[in-house]
């Protein structure tokens, strides 16, 4: 098992890959992020055993949990989507 610390470098590591900034980017750099490097780490980092973990430790509030938590859904909603590109990406809701 990791440790709670690395967990926590890790769950900033996907936010930093996730975050509203990327949209700004080349499209190839969007895919990158997001579809590469944001779907390797979202089922982990964001899971509830890892929100659950870094609330327990006193590392995030429950605000930040609840964020995260909408934040896995909304990937697991994009891992639904049968076309992911750059396009698609900037055209969605969420």
């Amino acid at each position: 098992m990791i440790r709670v610390g690395e967990s926590f470098d890790l769950f900033l590591e996907t936010l930093k890959h996730s975050n509203s900034e990327v949209l700004n980017l080349s499209d190839e750099l969007i895919e990158y992020y997001l579809l590469e490097e944001f779907a390797i780490e979202a089922p982990s980092f964001l899971s509830e055993i890892t929100l659950s973990r870094l609330l327990n430790e006193g590392i995030i509030d429950n605000n930040i949990l609840e964020k995260g938590k909408t934040l896995q859904k909304m990937y697991l909603s994009m891992d639904q989507m049968k076309n992911w590109d750059s396009s698609s990406i900037k055209e969605s809701s969420e």
